[in-house]
This record gives C-alpha cells, sequence and structure tokens, in this order.
C-alpha cells in the first residue's frame, strides 16, 4: 500500500506544472530607486525605511559620467537629512584593492551606487577585494542601495543595452552581463514605464536563470528584504516571476513564447510579502457572467458573440500598413464571402483618410464591396439597412471613439443592433476600433490626465484590446481596461501584427509581439480615483507574450507549446 501511494505521489508531482524555484532568501535590505531625478523626499524615505541605523553612507559614483559632479550633489543632500556621507575614491580596479578603501565601505551602515553606466562598475568592483567586502557587509546588516544603473548592477546579471523592441526583436544591442551578484536570482531594471523597458525585462528574463525581475519606475522606491517588497513615490514597481517553467528562448534570436509570467504592480504605500504572493496559475474557467467559454457571453445571442465552435471568427489588426499587406485581411474576407465579400466599415468622424486607406486594403484583398459609415450619418435606418447587405464588419473608429459614442446614444439602441446583426458576421477591428469591441473602452494618455472608462461595443465579451504595445500609455491602458472588470483577458497588439480569434485560440500573425494580460488570477487590486493619473496596481495579473506563428489557449490561459 505503502509503494502504490509513493508511486502515485510521484506521478501526481511529475504531471504537476513545474514552477520556478524560490529565490535565494535576501540576508537583508536593498533599497533600489527608479532613476530621473531622485527627490529628497524618496532619499529621505529611503534611508528611514532602512529601519534608522543608516547614519553613515558611503557612496560609489564610479557608474556616472561626471562622478564628482554626481558625489558632490549626493552628498549635499544626505548631509542636508543629516547623514555623515562619504564619497570613496574608486575610479579604477586597482583603487577597489586598496585596504584603507575596503575597511572604509566595510565599517558603513549604507552603500550607495549612483546612476550612470552600470558597465563601469561592473569594470572597476567586479571580482575585487571590495566586492568581497560588499558581499560580507550585507550578510551582517549592510543595506545596499541604488538609483537607476546603480540600482541595475546590484543583481547576478544585469541588462546592459538595448530597447524593448530591440529585445524581442533579437537585435544585438540587447545585452546582459554578470553583476555583482550581491541579489542573486534577481534582474532589475529601472525607468521601467517611461522607457517602456517591460518588454526588455521579460525577455532578460527568459534568457537566463534569474527567478524574479524587479522593474521601477522613474521616482519611485522599492525595498526589499527578507519579507517582502515595500514601495514608495509616485509610480509603480513591476515584479515578475515564471508561473512555469518554459522552454528557453531559441538560438539567433527566436523564441516560441515567453511566459506565462506572474506580474505583479505596487504603487507607492503598498507591499507584498513573500508568503502571501500568488504562484502559479489560476484554474482555468469562465469569466463571471460569461456563459461558457472565457471569451464567451451571457445574456441573450444578440447581446454579443463567443468565441468557439459555433462562433464566427474576429480579426483585430495592427496599425494600418502604409504599404503591402497586413497578414490578416486577407482571413477576414475570406471569412465574410470572399470575392462575393460585402463589407461593412464604421470609421469615427475624423477618420476619412484611414477609412479609405482600409477600404483600399481590404478591396486589395479581394472583396467584392466595402461600404464606409461614419459615426456623423449612423442612424438606426442607415445602420440597420448596411448591416442587412453585410457579410462582414469592420471597427475603425477614431482617437475620439466616435463610433462607440454614438452606438451608446439612447439607451444604447445602435449598439444592441450592432450586437444583433454582428452576431452572425466574421468581425475585424483596428487601431482606435480595437478598444471600442470588447468590455471597456479607456481612453487617455496615462500620467497626464486621468483615463476615461466607458462600456465598450461588446461585441467580443470577456476582452479588451489595444494595439501600439509595449508602448507605456497602451500598456497601461490595456492593464486598466483588464482590472475594470473580473477574470477578463486583455490583448496587446504591436505594429505589424494581427490576431484571428477562434474556436477558443487566438493565432499570433506578421510581424512583433502580441501581449497577453490576464486578470483571472487578481487578488488584489487598486484602481485611481476618477480624477487621478496614478497608475493601476494588481497582485496577481499574468502575462504572456507570443511572436507570429504562436498560437495563445483561451481555455488554458497560456501559449500553446
Amino acid at each position: 500500500m505503502r509503494r502504490f501511494l509513493t508511486c502515485t505521489l510521484g506521478l501526481l508531482l511529475l504531471a504537476r506544472p513545474a514552477l520556478a524555484q524560490d529565490p535565494v532568501p535576501l540576508p537583508g535590505k536593498a533599497i533600489f530607486l527608479g532613476g530621473g531625478p531622485d527627490p529628497e523626499a524618496l532619499l529621505a524615505e529611503g534611508l528611514n525605511q532602512a529601519a534608522g541605523t543608516a547614519t553613515r553612507v558611503v557612496l560609489l559614483a564610479m557608474a556616472s559620467a561626471r562622478p564628482e559632479t554626481a558625489a558632490l550633489a549626493y552628498e549635499k543632500v544626505f548631509r542636508d537629512l543629516g547623514v555623515v556621507c562619504e564619497t570613496l575614491p574608486i575610479r579604477q580596479r586597482g583603487d577597489a584593492a586598496k585596504p584603507g578603501l575596503v575597511r572604509t565601505l566595510a565599517a558603513a551602515d549604507l552603500v550607495f551606487l549612483t546612476g550612470g553606466d552600470q558597465n563601469r562598475v561592473r569594470e572597476v568592483l567586479a571580482d575585487t577585494p571590495l566586492q568581497g567586502a560588499l558581499a560580507a557587509s550585507w550578510r551582517r546588516g549592510q543595506v545596499l542601495m541604488g538609483t537607476s544603473g546603480g540600482a541595475m548592477a546590484w543583481g547576478s546579471r544585469m541588462l546592459t543595452g538595448g530597447s524593448s523592441a530591440e529585445a524581442l526583436d533579437g537585435q544585438p544591442a540587447f545585452e546582459t552581463k554578470s553583476g555583482l551578484d550581491q541579489l542573486p536570482d534577481w534582474l532589475v531594471d529601472t525607468h521601467l514605464t517611461q522607457k517602456n523597458r517591460l518588454g526588455r525585462l521579460v525577455m532578460g528574463l527568459a534568457r537566463g536563470a534569474d527567478r524574479q525581475g524587479l522593474g521601477i519606475d522613474e521616482q519611485t522606491m522599492a525595498r526589499l528584504d527578507i519579507q517582502g517588497l515595500t514601495v514608495h513615490g509616485a509610480g509603480a514597481v513591476h515584479m515578475l516571476r515564471p508561473a512555469e517553467t518554459y522552454p528557453p528562448v531559441a538560438t539567433q534570436g527566436r523564441w516560441t513564447a515567453l511566459g506565462p509570467f506572474r506580474w505583479h504592480r505596487l504603487i507607492g504605500g503598498e507591499s507584498l510579502k513573500w508568503s502571501e504572493e500568488p504562484r502559479g496559475l489560476a484554474p482555468a474557467g469562465p469569466a463571471p457572467g460569461t456563459g461558457g467559454g472565457f471569451l464567451g457571453f451571457g445574456g441573450s445571442a444578440r447581446e454579443a458573440r463567443r468565441i468557439g465552435s459555433s462562433g464566427q471568427p474576429v480579426t483585430l489588426l495592427g496599425v494600418a500598413p502604409t504599404s503591402g499587406r497586413l497578414p490578416g485581411i486577407a482571413g477576414f474576407v475570406r471569412d465574410a464571402g470572399g470575392t462575393q465579400a460585402s463589407i461593412l466599415l464604421l470609421a469615427g468622424r475624423s477618420e476619412a483618410p484611414v477609412a479609405e486607406h482600409w477600404k483600399e486594403h481590404l478591396l486589395l484583398a479581394g472583396a467584392r464591396k466595402v461600404n464606409v459609415l461614419v459615426a456623423d450619418l449612423m442612424t438606426e435606418a442607415t445602420l440597420s439597412r448596411e448591416l442587412t447587405q453585410a457579410t462582414g464588419l469592420f471597427l475603425a473608429d477614431d482617437g475620439s471613439a466616435s463610433i462607440l459614442k454614438r452606438a451608446l446614444q439612447d439607451g444604447g439602441r445602435l449598439r444592441a443592433l450592432i450586437q444583433q446583426y454582428g452576431e452572425r458576421l466574421p468581425l475585424a477591428a483596428s487601431g482606435p476600433g480595437l478598444r471600442s469591441l470588447g468590455d471597456w473602452c479607456v481612453q487617455g494618455v496615462p500620467g497626464r490626465e486621468p483615463l476615461r472608462v466607458d462600456e465598450g461595443m461588446r461585441l467580443v465579451r470577456g476582452m479588451v484590446a489595444e494595439g501600439d504595445m509595449p508602448e507605456a500609455a497602451p500598456l497601461e491602458r490595456l492593464t486598466h481596461g483588464v482590472l475594470k472588470g473580473e477574470g477578463l483577458l486583455g490583448l496587446g497588439l504591436s505594429p505589424g501584427i494581427s490576431l484571428r480569434l477562434d474556436h477558443d485560440q487566438v493565432q499570433v500573425m506578421g510581424t512583433g509581439q502580441a501581449w497577453f494580460v490576464d486578470g483571472q488570477g487578481v487578488v488584489r487590486r487598486t484602481m485611481p480615483p476618477v480624477d487621478g493619473t496614478r497608475p493601476v496596481a494588481a497582485i496577481g495579473l499574468t502575462l504572456s507574450l507570443l511572436p507570429p506563428e504562436g498560437v495563445f489557449d483561451v481555455a488554458r490561459r497560456r501559449p500553446r507549446r
């Protein structure tokens, strides 16, 4: 009997999804700032977070392009805060072996690395007596602190170049190198939202053995210790952790899928204890009120469609191409009847040039006829007549969501009409029309103005969509829309990408990447006030990225391998 139970338990363990191992526990406190102008109040909070023990600070400024200037500026700030601060004159590797400087560093309460070139930190400090003294002192309770490149250098590896686009396209500008290795298993990136670096952090995690990724916005501070993560400042801190093991990135820059990752976003004043961090993936299941499949729909058949064997396919198109054909257009025309297709294109008030552009592409793809209906001319009579004759529906809209606004007037009568006829029609959406298609439409520029959230066209329930990924504004709008509902799936398209939603799967086509933000596993969220400009925060999001030819399994909430 015992042998049977042992074998059974072994099989069950083998059948479980393999999760990333727990990170090596931190021996002390690490305090990181996301770069940009470091507010004095944030530095003061950093010293306060050091539990009042940081009365003597050692400053390392070799990363800065002007180390003397940077040292003087930080020395003044620390003196004004009542803290003794000494800059170690370390400019080259030989300096990092001088016994007197090593003893001074070892006696400090806190070691602060200024921003700048993290490569320079590695060149000067790696494999020196001073690096060894850092490791020994941190184990005894010394606090590590850094900003920008000075925060990135503390990990076992560090990101040293390249944008998110370059990283995801496999370009040589994207690099990782070994860091100071004071935080094993952590990969840190800074200026995260301001420089659109989430994709770079994702690729950096996928390429290495790091078990956690930490991305910090500017004017934001993250404190790590043995208990958890605490955030202060104006922006957000992003923590990524592989939700399950997956094949490593292939050689020569090609990859099959990145993720799924557990993605936690925290804003100032929030904390996450390691003991409460959700692990793995949430069990797959329907979103509340959606009936059957995840991209399914509750209520009457006239309210919306479901993606599955009984539903019509939906095509999402990235940025309108200036030349050539964006993959997905020909498939949509084929779904709508091929050479007999009669497509109704709904466009906003100011979208005449864009509408004509898409009309030309649809006709080139073989459609027999494309009728354009703009928001100003959309009445119940005209819309009903056009929908009766259409074999496919294309939603272009504009940056002000004019079609959606018109459809929601008069109690949503026009939206109900579109849903009624749209139930039997293949759908396509592009540009701003992507935002209008699903449950919620999020408008505005994050950080500069409050985001406005309206009901979407709800032609595809359980979903929100956005283009122009991975830019900061679309990513924030997409995440905001996902968190507006329960268990929603966010689909983000980079330029040149098309998605085809059919039979409980999403197929990726074109060039670039598709982003999938899943809200089903969220256990805590913080939505900004209606008039607020702060980012949304959530514990338990799931993030996956897929390249062209990738397939996302909607039912299982993860990429297909």
